[in-house]
Parts: structure tokens; C-alpha cells; sequence
């Protein structure tokens, strides 16, 4: 073969690995005969090869509203199979649940996709044996693939060529490498192996044998057998002679001996850790309903495989999939539990899902850790110590201290490798948030995918090359070598792990000049990594999906809704319970709470997920907030329940301004004045001046408009947006003063922008109504404010961002737009002015002008996205001319943003009294029946010594607590009052016991 190139030899090797394929199967039967049942319609007969399926009028079956489809066959294996292992192939036209019995119970439970259909059934069979199959199948496809024309188009008994299949696949792993490794010096020596055996392989020739493997679709290209116009009748398949296939073994035992010598040359180089994974987003393409069908489909795969692979480990996280299971299939969830007992399987995460990680309030974050590590406990006797959250578009900075409270001190993702304008400098690094908590981070960068990678040669060799961590100094000085993880497996419906994989695995595993591959648990690899390694402090912003702040706004008004009332329902109840001996609704409150610990899923509150989702989404949100408001309102009444009424009136009654007039101006602006601020609204209805008459500041440099452009991002529709280029509306407006103030009504296209300006006492509030029937426009309110900086700050979880106003660098210019919660602020000098809002999360801060994401019109996933009505409001606030440090200003909004929200929660501080910190939440104990939780967070950045005055509670002892409620060290009680230092952004949690 000196002649030809290595190119060249490798496709030779190619050509004759097709030839051999074509004996992969021995012998095949058809199941020709099955009986289906379709939701709401009679059992009946149906062949193989013939379609099925029906409309609702939707263009498609719709398995959300109509379930599942059952397939059901008995079937004996006949004689003629008799002697060969055995093997169901399927294909019914999309995803499936198979059960296979036999006279001894079920043999096989798991999932039907392309990536599993060959379920073995007998190792060698006798002939005769009966088996019962039961598939439960919906018409998709990977991804929500909708296939319009199901048909049972696959169902065969088939007898494989073992020894043929083995070898293939030895054959197929080393082209791998040495295509892989192309350049590699190891190469010729890996092309010489197979040719030497393959060169000493004797092989049929016979005719019958040839033709019978071109009839059945198995020797050749799909274009050489595309080519073939007609054919007379072929012969049938038969299995190869003992010979032929003693020779398949011989040649395989020579290529392992070559392979060993040519280890010793080339020995494996780096390292990776394997962990099985199956990524299932609980709602996108698909509803809430399919998601729990794919996770019984994928658990089943999973643990057949860890029955006949035992170093096989794998790793799913989310509390949720598991409760499901819990549910859906009782049996299967306690083989689940014996597997994570045993230490293969790996509940990880620790969280209820895998949220967003940026529009999660610090109470939202705190009860997914909590719901989730409770249940891994309970479930499964331990938590977990990794936050799993590959997907994620984002993650706020507050995350290492969160998750350290958690129980959790590692973090894995492989967003971060989306950017898609700077790379992202660490995959192996400290993470560091804004109180100075630290967790190690690493993301893996997998050169074909992302989170679900395959075990094969470009694969695992590409993720080695990429790691950048492998260079840090840091192992230098550990007992390890360097190591990267790599999870593999089919992710959303594609079964996770499949055979192919682990037998690459068994070959892969210590190959010549490549990686060495051990499976491993997530945390025991996590424990092993060193941790001098190179710090990244503050948020991981992604250069990416950034339209995922405001897509679907109806989800993300009644999210933010619904986290407020529920923190007020907890308050109430505690209340109750502590002075009137009420019971504290702890199971109705959980409940609602996982309502919404759901749908802050990656996929559904960032608005990436199709029309159904959101159909469900929006009845599942309503229906739980109208719970939660009757729960909070029923709460009995207590003395300290009228503390804090009597402390919300006073707040309210402050909030109305003295002598306010409202009156048209001869230029046709109208005007609004109280006694503190003059307020003009121009004759395009557009906001242009907000004068504080006591310092005669100006707080608005040109009008404050609504703006638009065309929004059609380069791709990911839902997700993605591009930079300001904005225009100003141009619309026909209607103006009626109101009592309070004027109303501005903006007829633009084919949407109506209704907008009610009045005054607060610290600002303008502006209440929005906007009937949306745009399709692929994106439209912001604009504010061009009277102040110069160079920083703005923006509310995060337990917090607040600052980030530059100018763009001279690429990562300043690609974050173009970004995440807050309650308010955003800029200040110069003593000159302060914030933007509170009620519901919106995208914003921008370009120099003084400050942006707010208001609506899209996005067609992908869902082509009816915010269509309709949309309520929200917002608060041009100013803080005065006044002598405010920034700290005290941060603080001061921190309260505005919070009593914009929730006056309820607002009003709360009057119970205990902590200044400079900020109350997040009061509610009872979760493990102990005379105790509450109080929990409060530094909002500004600097230390704050307290005395927190208890008195109101009368507690007999007091220990800081993390979010597990786990002890942090007691503290000593005054009078009633505890002494405290707090660091910056730290968050605090006491435990008070009665």
C-alpha cells in the first residue's frame, strides 16, 4: 500500500468496513401483525407498513391534548432464529415508551428514538420462546419534529452477526482516531494495523451470499443501490458458515495485539472524565405533558444500560424530573433510587429545575436550592454539592454566595462557549460573587455540541485540545493530572446514553496518542481539581440570547407577580401562626411555590419555548396567583398584622403628592405640578421635563419616548436580538386629563400604546396599557436623562450590577442589552435618578439614555408571541439633589424598587429593625415547629454593622442559618436585639426559636 496516500488508505479502510457491514445481521424476521389504540378510539388491527395517525385540525397529531398511541404485538421467535442472540428493531414514526415480557415478567422498559431502536431480548435463543411488546409512541421527532405521516414502518426480529458487529466497530473506532489525529505520526502505524488483518481476513465470495445482502438494502452506497432499475428475485439472507466468522475473531485478536504495541509507542495523552447525561428541557418544542413522557423513556434506557455496562455512571439533574417519575412510574423511580444509592447515578444540581439565571429573584433562587436539595435528601439520602446548569443564557453574580449557602461549591456550564463576540479567557476557573463567596467553575468545551457529546475520536480528542485549563500552573503543584469532564449522551428526547457510546467507551477508553477516558461522578471529579486557579469576579454575562429578557412578557409579568405575593402570603401566615396559634399552610404553600419554581425553567421564563407551553404556562401562573392571593388574604389577623397595615398606609398616604394640578398648556403639552415637581408631557404626548422645584433640577435631557425597529435576529429568533438602531414611533395621539393625571394614547400601526402619566411624590409613575399586534418589531421606552456617568446600576438577585454606560471595548459593545430587576439607577455627583418597574427585565444603558425592552413580535418557536394586551408600569423616580452617598442612594431605591412591587413587603421593615439591610423574607421554619426564618441581604456594597432589633418576635435563641437551615454559629441575644456584621451583599439568614 506504499503507493497510495493516507487519505487514500483511509477510504479504502472505508470501503471495505461497508462491505463487512453488510453482515452485520445474520437473520431477520417481520412482526407483521399488531393491534393499536389510539386516545378515544377503539382497538383495532393494524400491519406492518401501514400508516396511522389523525388531525384535530392543527395540521398534526396533537399528542398534548390526545396522549400517547399503543402499539401491542405477541410475537414467538421462530426456529429458524434458533442458536443466534436476538434483537427487536422498531420503528413505529416517533418517540416511544417499549415494554418487553416474556413468561417471566418485563425484560425491558425503556425509550424508541433513532438513537434506540434495537432492544436485545435473548442472549441465544432456543426458538419458539413468546414475548408480549407494548409500545407507547407520539408522532415527533427529535427536537418536536411533528411527523405528519406515522407508520408502524419497522418491526423485526433479527439474529446479529456478533463477531461481525464487534469488529466493525474496532475497525470504526481506529478510522475515527486516525482521521481524527490526521497529521499524527501515530496514523500510518494505526492504517497498517487494519490493513495487516484485514489483508490476512478470508472471506465469502460466493454470489448467493452477495446478492442477498444487495436485496435487502445492506451492501453498498445509498446511491450504488439507487441506481439499480430492476433486479430478478434475489435468494434470501443466510448466516455466515463457522469459518467465515472464526476468522472474524482472529482477526480481531491480532488488530487488539497490534493496537498494544502501538500503545507503547504512542501512549494515551490527557485526560478526560466521563459522565452519562441525557439533557431534557422540561418544556421547549415540546409541553410539560411530553417532557414527562421523555423522562420515563430516557430514565428506562439508562437503567437497562447500567445492568449490562457496570462502570457505566450517569447524572440528571432537576428535582423536578424525579417528582414526576415519583408519580408516573412508581417502579421505575425506586430502581432510580437504588441506582443513586449505589453511587452510579448522580442527582445533581441541587435546584428544583435548571432556572434562568438572571431574572430569578434571591428568594426564587434560595427555594429552588432549597425545594431541590430537600428532595434529593429525602429521596435519595444526600444532596448534591455541583450546580449542573449547562443550558443557562447567564448567570447573575450573586450565584457563588447562593449557591454556598446551598450546600453546592462547583458549578458547571458550557454556555459560556456561545459567545458569540469575545471568547470567554477560562473553562477551568474560581468563581467569585459580589460578597466574595467562591466556587470552582469549569465548562467543558466540546468541539461537536455542547453539553451532550458523543464518544468518538474527534470528539473526545477536540474537547482535550480545547481545554485551556490543562496549561494553569495549578496542577503543578497537585496530585492530579489535568483532567476536563465531558457528559455524553442524547440530549431532549434522545435517550441519553446509548450502546454505541459505551462500546466506544470499552475501545476509546486507552487508545494510542489519545485522551484516557474514565467515568466518573460530577462531584468526585470536582473534589479532585485543584483550586489555585485563575479567579473571574462578578457576573457570566452571555454574548447571547439576549432577547430572551423580554420575549413572551405575559410570562414574566405574572412570574414577578407571583413572587412577591408568595413572599407576602409566607409573611402573613408567619405572623399568624406566631401570635395567634394559627396552622402555617406549609403543604399549600410548597405547592404553589413549585408552581412557579417550574416556570422559571431556561425555557420557559426566558420565553423560548412553543405556543403551547405558554397556553399551559399562563393558566398553571393565573390560577396559582389567585391562590396565593386568597391565601395571603385570609391569613387571621394578628397585633403585628396591624403594625404592618398601619405601616403601609403611612406609606401609601407619603406617596400622595400636596396640591397637585394637572392643566393643557397653549402649546398643547399638558402639565403636572405638586408642590415638589413640575412635570410636562409634550404635544406628542411624549414625556420632556421633570423639574425638582426645591434644587430647580432638571431631570430629563430630551423626551422620553417609545422607540422601535425591525427585529429579525441572524438566527435562534426567540432568543437572539440585535443592537439599538431604534426610531421613534411616529403616531397619531389622543390626550384626556384625568383628575390624577393625563392620559396619552398612541395609535402606531396596527398596536395602541396607552400611557397614564401621575405624580408620586419622588417621581413620575407611568401606567401602561398596549393592545400588541406586531409581528418581528421590538419596541423600547427610551430615557434621556439629565445626568453624566460613566456607570449605571442595575438590581440583580440580593443586589445590584455595575456596569459602564460607554462601549470602547467588544465585551462592552456586545453586552448591549442586560438584566435588572426592580430599578435601574444612574447618579452624578448628588444628582440621582432611578427606573422602577413592575414586570420587565431588558435594559440598557448607552451613555445618559436609559432603555427599557418593552415587547417583540417574534414568529420562532411561537408565532403568536405576545399577542394581545399587556399591562405594566414604571417609575421615573429621583432622589434630589441632596447629600446621598451612593451607598445610601442604593439603599434607598433597593426600598423603592421593593415597595413598587410589594408595599406589603415594603411595610415589613417596621418588624424587625436592621439599618442598611434590606428584608427579604419572614416565614416559619421548614425543619422545626417553633422556629422562623428572617432573612435579609446587604443591597449596596459596603459593610454594615447592625443591631437587629427582635423584639417584636421575643425569641428565645437566635442562630444564623444557610439556606438548608443548617447552623452557622448562634448568636447572643440583648434585650431582644442581636449584634451583627455584614459584609457586602452579603445575605443573611436567622433562625428564631420559640
Amino acid at each position: 500500500m506504499w503507493q497510495l496516500t493516507i487519505s487514500q488508505r483511509l477510504r479504502l479502510l472505508e470501503r471495505r468496513m461497508l462491505e463487512l457491514s453488510a453482515w452485520r445481521v445474520a437473520l431477520e424476521q417481520p412482526l407483521p401483525d399488531w393491534r393499536m389504540t389510539q386516545p378515544n378510539h377503539p382497538a383495532r388491527g393494524i400491519k406492518l407498513g401501514e400508516p396511522w395517525g389523525f388531525t384535530d385540525g392543527t395540521h398534526g397529531y396533537n399528542t398534548h391534548t390526545q396522549g400517547a398511541v399503543i402499539f401491542e404485538a405477541n410475537f414467538n421467535v421462530p426456529p429458524s432464529l434458533a442458536g443466534f442472540p436476538i434483537e427487536l428493531e422498531l420503528d413505529v414514526g416517533g418517540e416511544g415508551f417499549v415494554q418487553i415480557s416474556n413468561v417471566g415478567g418485563v425484560i425491558f422498559r425503556g425509550g424508541l428514538n433513532p438513537y434506540h431502536k434495537a432492544f436485545p431480548i435473548l442472549e441465544q435463543a432456543d426458538g419458539g420462546e413468546s414475548f408480549t411488546v407494548r409500545v407507547e409512541a407520539v408522532p415527533k421527532g427529535l427536537f418536536g419534529s411533528r411527523n405528519d405521516a406515522p407508520s408502524l414502518a419497522r418491526a423485526h426480529l433479527v439474529a446479529p452477526h456478533l463477531e461481525v458487529k464487534e469488529f466493525l466497530a474496532d475497525l470504526e473506532v481506529l478510522h475515527q482516531v486516525a482521521v481524527a489525529l490526521e497529521g499524527h505520526e501515530v496514523v500510518p502505524h494505526l492504517i497498517n494495523a487494519a490493513e495487516d488483518v484485514l489483508q490476512n481476513l478470508d472471506w465469502t465470495s460466493n454470489a448467493q451470499d452477495y446478492l442477498s445482502r444487495l436485496m435487502h438494502g445492506t451492501l453498498g452506497t445509498d446511491f450504488e443501490r439507487s441506481v439499480l432499475w430492476s433486479l430478478p428475485p434475489m435468494p434470501d439472507l443466510k448466516p455466515l458458515e463457522v469459518h467465515w466468522l472464526d476468522g472474524v475473531n482472529m482477526a480481531r485478536g491480532q488488530l487488539k495485539t497490534h493496537l498494544e504495541k502501538i500503545k507503547i509507542l504512542y501512549p494515551a495523552m490527557g485526560s478526560l472524565a466521563l459522565t452519562g447525561h441525557a439533557h431534557i428541557d422540561l418544556a421547549w418544542l415540546w409541553t410539560v405533558s411530553e417532557t414527562r413522557r421523555k423522562i420515563r423513556r430516557t430514565f428506562g434506557t439508562v437503567l437497562d444500560l447500567m445492568n449490562k455496562y457496570p462502570d457505566f455512571t450517569f447524572n440528571q439533574s432537576s428535582a423536578q424530573a424525579y417528582a414526576w417519575l415519583e408519580q408516573d412510574d412508581p417502579t421505575m423511580f425506586a430502581q432510580v433510587q437504588a441506582r443513586v444509592r449505589e453511587g452510579r447515578w448522580e442527582a445533581i444540581g441541587g435546584m428544583w429545575v435548571e432556572p434562568d439565571g438572571q431574572m430569578l429573584s434571591g428568594e426564587s433562587w434560595v427555594r429552588q436550592i432549597w425545594y431541590g436539595q430537600r428532595y434529593f435528601l429525602e429521596k435519595f439520602g444526600r444532596t448534591s454539592s455541583v450546580s449542573w446548569l449547562p443550558d443557562t443564557f447567564g448567570f447573575n453574580p450573586q450565584l457563588p454566595q447562593l449557591l454556598h449557602l446551598g450546600g453546592m461549591n462547583s458549578f458547571f456550564t458550557t454556555k459560556l462557549r456561545w459567545n458569540e463576540t469575545s471568547e470567554f479567557p477560562h473553562d477551568l476557573f474560581v468563581w467569585q460573587g459580589l460578597d466574595g463567596s467562591t466556587v470552582t467553575a469549569h465548562c467543558f468545551w466540546n468541539v461537536f455540541g455542547s453539553y451532550n457529546a458523543q464518544i468518538e475520536a474527534k470528539s473526545v480528542l477536540g474537547t482535550w485540545q480545547k481545554f485551556k485549563g490543562k496549561a494553569s500552573a495549578a496542577w503543578l503543584k497537585h496530585d492530579s493530572p489535568p483532567q476536563s469532564l465531558l457528559a455524553f449522551g442524547y440530549g431532549d428526547g434522545g435517550g441519553g446514553p446509548s450502546r454505541e457510546h459505551l462500546e466506544g467507551y470499552a475501545r476509546l477508553s486507552n487508545y494510542p496518542a489519545m485522551p484516557k477516558l474514565e467515568m466518573t461522578r460530577v462531584d468526585d471529579f470536582f473534589a479532585k481539581l485543584p483550586t489555585d486557579l485563575p479567579v473571574w469576579h462578578g457576573e457570566l454575562y452571555l454574548e447571547l440570547h439576549r432577547g430572551t429578557l423580554t420575549t413572551q412578557a405575559k410570562v414574566k409579568q405574572l412570574h414577578r407577580t407571583l413572587e412577591h405575593r408568595l413572599l407576602e402570603a409566607e409573611l402573613l401566615w408567619t405572623l399568624a401562626w406566631l401570635k395567634a396559634e394559627a396552622t402555617y399552610p406549609h403543604t399549600q404553600l410548597e405547592s404553589l411555590w413549585k408552581i412557579l419554581l417550574l416556570h422559571q425553567f431556561h425555557d420557559i421564563l426566558p420565553g423560548s419555548s412553543i405556543r403551547e407551553v405558554y397556553a399551559d404556562a399562563h393558566s398553571a401562573l393565573e390560577t396559582a396567583l389567585q391562590e396565593t392571593i386568597v391565601l395571603r388574604d385570609t391569613a387571621p389577623k394578628t397585633a403585628l398584622q396591624n403594625l404592618l397595615e398601619n405601616a403601609q398606609l403611612e406609606s401609601t398616604d407619603s406617596q400622595q403628592p400636596e396640591n397637585l394640578t394637572v392643566k393643557m398648556l397653549p402649546s398643547g403639552a399638558v402639565q403636572l405640578e405638586s408642590d415638589a415637581l413640575r412635570v410636562r408631557i409634550n404635544a406628542s404626548g411624549w414625556l420632556d421635563s421633570v423639574l425638582d422645584k426645591y434644587y430647580n433640577t432638571e431631570y430629563i435631557e430630551q423626551p422620553c419616548t417609545i422607540t422601535y425597529q425591525h427585529d429579525v435576529p441572524r438566527e435562534w429568533e426567540a432568543w437572539d436580538i440585535n443592537p439599538p438602531q431604534t426610531k421613534t414611533i411616529e403616531s397619531r395621539v389622543e390626550f384626556a386629563i384625568l383628575p390624577h393625571g393625563v392620559r396619552v394614547t398612541h395609535f402606531w400601526r396596527d398596536s395602541v400604546f396607552e400611557q397614564e402619566f401621575r405624580l408620586g411624590v419622588r417621581g413620575v409613575v407611568v401606567q401602561n396599557r398596549v393592545q400588541w399586534n406586531e409581528k418581528r418589531m421590538f419596541v423600547r421606552a427610551e430615557f434621556p436623562i439629565a445626568i453624566r456617568t460613566d456607570k449605571a446600576y442595575f438590581e440583580t438577585a440580593f443586589g445590584v450590577v455595575e456596569r459602564t454606560t460607554q462601549a470602547n471595548t467588544p465585551s462592552q459593545m456586545a453586552a448591549f442589552e442586560v438584566v435588572a430587576h426592580r430599578f435601574v439607577l444612574l447618579q452624578e455627583g448628588q444628582k440621582y435618578m432611578a427606573l422602577l418597574n413592575d414586570s420587565k427585565y431588558g435594559f440598557s444603558v448607552s451613555s445618559n439614555v436609559i432603555r427599557m425592552s418593552l415587547l417583540r413580535g417574534t414568529m420562532y418557536p411561537d408565532p403568536t408571541a405576545d399577542l394581545g394586551v399587556h399591562k405594566f408600569c414604571y417609575e421615573l423616580d429621583y432622589l434630589g439633589d441632596q447629600e446621598l452617598t451612593p451607598f445610601v442612594a442604593l439603599e434607598a431605591v433597593a426600598e423603592r424598587g421593593i415597595e413598587f412591587n410589594s408595599p406589603i413587603l415594603a411595610a415589613a421593615g417596621v418588624l424587625v429593625s436592621a439599618g442598611g439591610l434590606i428584608l427579604s423574607a419572614i416565614k416559619k421554619s421548614e425543619t422545626d415547629d417553633c422556629a422562623l426564618l428572617i432573612r435579609w441581604y446587604e443591597p449596596s456594597g459596603k459593610h454594615a454593622p447592625n443591631t437587629l432589633d427582635l423584639r417584636n418576635f421575643a425569641p428565645k435563641r437566635v442562630a444564623r442559618v444557610d439556606f438548608l437551615e443548617q447552623e452557622l454559629g448562634n448568636l447572643e441575644l440583648q434585650n431582644g436585639t442581636v449584634q451583627l456584621e455584614v459584609k457586602p451583599f452579603e445575605v443573611v439568614t436567622l433562625k428564631l426559636w420559640f
